[in-house]
């Protein structure tokens, strides 16, 4: 096994497997691309069908997501709306900037028409984003001080 000869060969086997590995991987990303179906698991409030190769909404976490949108239209603060799905902060203001709810899909940074369902409209996902610029940085809205919090 010190034969540097053999020690050669077999890296080059080693870096051609990972090559064809590779190569058959982003022709199945592309075909799944093609076909729209998504390559990253379900977000909160849908499961993946593998009937159908689709994310469908998940009955009571489903209508929790729409909720979350329209109490943070209503300017609930995203530690309000926390609190009261007993959620924490972080998982509130992913939901709120997630496009999957529009019914897209996500693949290295870009975001394309999915086929499944959308959980809101982008009229509400567009009015959410500006609920969220006018709070600053996603800051705590509900009181007058100058002290801000990201947990809104």
């Amino acid at each position: 096994h010190n034969d540097p000869k053999e020690r050669q060969v077999r890296a080059l086997l080693s870096q051609w497997q990972i090559d064809d590995m590779r190569e058959k991987t982003e022709m199945t990303h592309k075909l799944r691309l093609q076909e729209k179906i998504p390559l990253n698991p379900p977000p909160f409030g849908y499961h993946m069908s593998k009937k159908y190769k689709m994310f469908m909404p998940d009955g009571e976490k489903a209508e929790k997501v729409k909720e979350i949108f329209e109490m943070r239209l209503a300017s609930a603060t995203i530690k309000e709306i926390a609190d009261e799905y007993s959620m924490n902060t972080t998982t509130v203001y992913n939901i709120l900037k997630n496009r999957t709810y529009l019914g897209e899909n996500l693949y290295r940074g870009n975001w394309s028409k999915g086929k499944h369902q959308p959980l809101i409209t982008e009229e509400v996902f567009l009015k959410c984003q500006k609920q969220n610029s006018r709070a600053g940085t996603w800051c705590n809205n509900s009181n007058n001080n100058k002290s801000k919090e990201i947990v809104n």
